[in-house]
């Protein structure tokens, strides 16, 4: 049981949650609809390699840049809470029929490692209002290096085949999730295994998306 999750419910119930930005009252998600907007990118990418579309929510900057860096490298487990309800009232936008078209949802995989050493997947825990699939379909088969010093040809490198299908894709209709797309570099790897598996298409969601997606 995370200690710091159940204080910060509590703590909310005493101390009324605000706007990371602004400091306004707010009672969900990490900012209220005014800043909000000013994390918006709301942008889709189509047919990146065997991503058939890429839907980019918010833009990974500032505060909530800030709180999954508390998330991933801190341990700050309850803040994962704020996401999921940040992303939960981005799909409130009408996106219920949008996933009836998929057979599978499903997160990109993090590293073992990563996921032994925080006790959590973040991506997991970001879209756990979504119908993920109970039984994974993709697994990560090895460790890779951090991919923030590398440069493009050097991430699709060190991603080659570090994933595999664990269940039958074939003809499916799959959504992949994940907590940041900066050059897409892990999700092409993740849909192109799925793809080789027999996937009818691959679509994906980053929750946030690095600078090189702005434009």
């Amino acid at each position: 049981m995370n200690m710091g999750y159940w204080f910060t419910l509590l703590k909310e119930i005493i101390v009324p949650r605000r706007c990371a930005v602004c400091g306004e009252e707010i009672y969900a998600g990490l900012f209220c609809a005014v800043c909000r907007e000013n994390f918006y990118l709301e942008k889709m990418l189509e047919e990146q390699e065997d991503i058939n579309l890429a839907y980019l929510f918010y833009k990974y900057q500032g505060e909530l840049r800030d709180t999954i860096r508390q998330i991933k490298f801190y341990g700050q487990k309850h803040y994962s809470l704020k996401l999921q309800e940040e992303a939960e009232l981005f799909f409130s936008e009408g996106w219920g029929q949008f996933l009836q078209q998929y057979d599978i949802i499903e997160t990109i995989p993090t590293s073992r490692n990563r996921v032994a050493e925080r006790g959590y997947d973040i991506p997991r825990l970001i879209f756990a209002f979504l119908p993920l699939t109970k039984k994974r379909v993709l697994q990560r088969v090895r460790e890779t290096a951090p991919l923030y010093n590398l440069n493009q040809l050097q991430r699709e490198q060190e991603l080659a085949g570090c994933f595999r299908v664990t269940e039958d894709v074939a003809g499916k209709r799959i959504l992949l999730a994940d907590d940041i797309f900066t050059t897409g570099s892990t999700a092409r790897e993740a849909a192109r295994t799925l793809r080789r598996a027999g996937a009818k298409y691959v679509d994906v969601i980053g929750f946030t998306a690095g600078k090189f997606n702005w434009d």
